[in-house]
Formats: structure tokens, C-alpha cells, sequence
């Protein structure tokens, strides 16, 4: 079998799942259970029919690596076995010394955990490195040029000796390079809301006095308040691509236990707390719901939530592995949005049902000839909104579908 980039391999005798984060060169064959594992997701058997002489163990979100042949592989689903990956799976390109083989494998501890989301981005530009994935179809961001910003960012964080990113500031191409500079660095994104009021502010950046800030020009005041070195999100992008930053990727020992992103509650009854989403949930959840470099060429979504909704973060993480490009409106207005449908050729779009309302109230043009999916979330839709009729081009005779 000829590998790639995101493929998902499940097993013929038990539950055991991967995907390829790094194939090897030529024809290999992974067995699990001594039996060839084939494409896809969907496993057969229970685990009773493997031999005992593969009877092993496979570790949910464990990454695996042949260092001859640089074959990478990520464990989705966990197998019947014990702990031993190594007794399950092999590759058959003859006589070698491959940790993936029963007689040459050590323990588990010998292999680390490495479900940093930075590994989404680097499947992405092994996968499709020239496709533009943020921002506009003629300016927009490339897989490998994302990378190459988020590891300016990650040396300058570094640099800097901040313990994470306080981004204070509208959704924008700044903030998924902000989100992958930080992951590479080692520390969380802090995503704030620009909405609270000053008491809530100050002391919930009171909790990273030690953060480097991104923040709008009209937002600048709050962080230098609370003491931080700060710079607009313009002002951060330029600084990454200036020729003298640094651009040495540190990637060995990346944090895979720790915080990705802090998000933190409304605080509309209360102080408002800190969630974290660490870098393995973050990342499992990504491999294990969406398809890798499922989505078209031309697709492109559209995201209307601001950096500190957990939809913003979901969105730039599941749009990326997926492939889609990704558009965000800064301001939103009806107006504004149709245009960007349109003009944008969005396929995949995502709203909070008052922005929907204010769509389907609104006079504008509501032809979107692309568009093919609209999710909403945060509260119920309000009634009729989700049997409103579009005009979509050759789908103009059924209602626009919701996720």
C-alpha cells in the first residue's frame, strides 16, 4: 500500500484505528494483529481471533515513528491488547531494525506523546502546503507560510520570556498565528474579551502578567495598563516577517500535556474563570471527527464568532486539517456577510442565530451560489429561521441545510 499524508488505516481483527502523519517511501504494509490493516475508519473484529503471538496493545494518542524510514503513525482508536503497540503493528520492507516490529520494540515510555496541535499544521503542509487556508483567495495565507509565521512567532515569544499570549483584539489572521505560534512555544493563548468592563479586565490579566500581548489599536491601553509588552495584530504579523526575526524551529520536546488555549467564561454572574483546552483533547478531537484534506480546492468557510468563542478555536483548527480556507469577519453586518459569501465563493459558513435573524430580516442580495453548509450555535434558533428558503444557484428549490 502507498501511503499518504492523513490516511486512515483500521484494523480487520479488533477496534485499533490510526492515521499517517508521515509516510515512508514505496509499497508498506501495516499489520495489526498479524493481519494487513486496510483503508479507512471502519474496524472488524473484537480482538478474540488475534494469535497470541501479536497480542499487543495500541495507546490512544500515541505517535509512533520508524526512524529508517521516517514513517509517522497516530494511534486514533485503541486495539484489545495490552500496552505494546510494537506486538501489533510491523511494515514489510524486509529485514531492518524498525521500532514499529514486535522483536525490536522497547517499552511504551520509549515513544512520547506528542498531540501538540502544532502536528495539525505540520500535516497540513505535508499534505497541501500551497493551498491558501486563511484569509482571502488572492492574499490569503498558505499551509507553509502559516508555518513558517507561527515558528517566527513561537522564537519570538521565546525571546521575549512570556508565559502565553493575551490576545485582545477582533478575529482576524493574526489569531490562528497567534494560536500556533504559542503552541510551538510551549505557552497557551489567552483569547480576552474586548466586551468586559474594565474591573473584569484588569483582573483577569492580573493572571498573565507575564504574557506578550496582541491587541487593537483601541484595546492597546488595557494591556499596557496591566503590563504588557503589546503590539497590534498588524503590528504582530509584520514583526514575524520582518527578515532579522528568528526562524529556528524548536519543534523537539514540544508541550503536549499542557494548556492550548485559556478561554475564559463571560463572567456574567461571577469573576470570570479560566477553561483549558490542552493540546491532547484539542487534537483528538480533530482527528477523530473530521476527514483529513476532505474539502475541495475551491471550499472556504466563513466564520462569524469572536477569538475568545470556543467556536473561533475549533473553526481555525478543524477548517485547517479539513483543508478549507478560512474567512473572518471582523465587524459583522447582513450586508457585509452576503457580500463575503458571494464575493468569497463561501462554501461553509457559521453564525449565532441573531446574526442569522439579522440575515434573513435584512433587504440585501441573498443570492449565495456556494454555499452549501450553514452551522449556528451558542442558543436555540429562534422558529422559522432554520426553514428559510435561499437563494443558492442550482439549490435554489430546497432550504439552505443547518448543522
Amino acid at each position: 500500500m502507498i501511503l499518504k499524508v492523513g490516511q486512515s488505516l483500521a484494523s480487520a481483527v479488533d477496534g485499533t484505528t490510526l492515521v499517517v502523519l508521515r509516510p515512508a517511501e514505496g509499497d508498506v504494509t501495516l499489520t495489526c494483529g498479524g493481519v494487513q490493516m486496510s483503508e479507512g475508519k471502519t474496524t472488524s473484529g473484537d480482538g478474540t481471533s488475534i494469535d497470541a503471538a501479536h497480542i499487543g496493545g495500541a495507546l490512544i494518542g500515541k505517535r509512533y515513528v520508524d526512524e529508517a524510514s521516517g514513517l509517522e503513525v497516530l494511534c486514533t482508536k485503541p486495539g484489545q491488547g495490552s500496552s505494546r503497540w510494537a506486538a501489533l503493528c510491523s511494515c514489510s520492507r524486509g529485514p531492518h531494525r524498525c521500532p514499529l516490529r514486535t522483536e525490536c520494540s522497547g517499552p511504551n515510555e520509549e515513544w512520547s506523546l506528542r498531540m501538540n496541535i502544532s502536528m495539525l499544521l505540520d500535516m497540513a503542509v505535508d499534505g497541501f502546503g500551497d493551498r491558501v487556508v486563511i484569509g482571502t483567495r488572492d492574499t490569503g495565507i498558505t499551509a507553509s507560510r502559516l508555518r513558517e509565521l507561527a515558528i517566527a512567532g513561537a522564537a519570538t515569544v521565546r525571546d521575549s520570556g512570556a508565559d502565553a499570549i493575551v490576545y485582545l483584539a477582533v478575529n482576524g489572521p493574526a489569531f490562528p498565528v497567534a494560536m500556533f505560534a504559542a503552541a510551538r512555544a510551549g505557552v497557551p493563548l489567552v483569547p480576552v474579551n474586548y466586551r468586559l468592563g474594565r474591573e473584569q479586565l484588569d483582573a483577569l490579566l492580573a493572571n498573565h502578567p507575564r504574557a506578550l500581548g496582541i491587541a487593537d489599536p483601541n484595546q492597546a491601553e488595557v494591556l499596557e495598563r496591566a503590563g504588557l509588552n503589546v503590539r497590534t495584530p498588524a503590528q504582530w504579523l509584520q514583526q514575524l516577517s520582518e527578515p532579522d526575526v528568528t526562524k529556528v524551529d524548536e519543534d523537539e520536546g514540544l508541550d503536549t500535556e499542557g494548556a492550548a488555549v485559556v478561554i475564559y467564561t463571560s463572567g456574567t454572574t461571577s469573576a470570570p474563570k479560566g477553561v483549558l483546552l490542552r493540546h491532547e483533547n484539542l487534537s483528538s478531537y480533530v482527528i477523530g471527527s473530521v476527514e483529513f484534506a476532505n474539502a475541495e480546492d475551491a471550499d472556504a468557510a466563513l466564520v462569524s464568532v469572536p477569538p475568545y468563542h470556543i467556536a473561533a478555536v475549533a473553526n481555525v483548527i478543524t477548517n485547517l486539517y479539513a483543508g478549507r480556507r478560512t474567512m473572518v469577519l471582523e465587524q459583522f453586518t447582513p450586508e457585509q456577510w452576503l457580500d463575503t459569501v458571494r464575493d468569497e465563493g463561501i462554501t461553509n459558513a457559521l453564525v449565532v442565530p441573531t446574526m442569522l435573524a439579522r440575515i434573513v430580516d435584512s433587504d440585501a442580495d441573498k443570492t449565495v451560489p456556494a454555499l452549501r453548509g450553514l452551522a449556528y450555535g451558542e442558543r436555540l434558533c429562534p422558529p422559522g429561521l432554520s426553514s428559510v428558503r435561499w437563494n443558492c444557484g442550482p439549490r435554489s428549490d430546497s432550504s439552505m441545510p443547518t448543522v
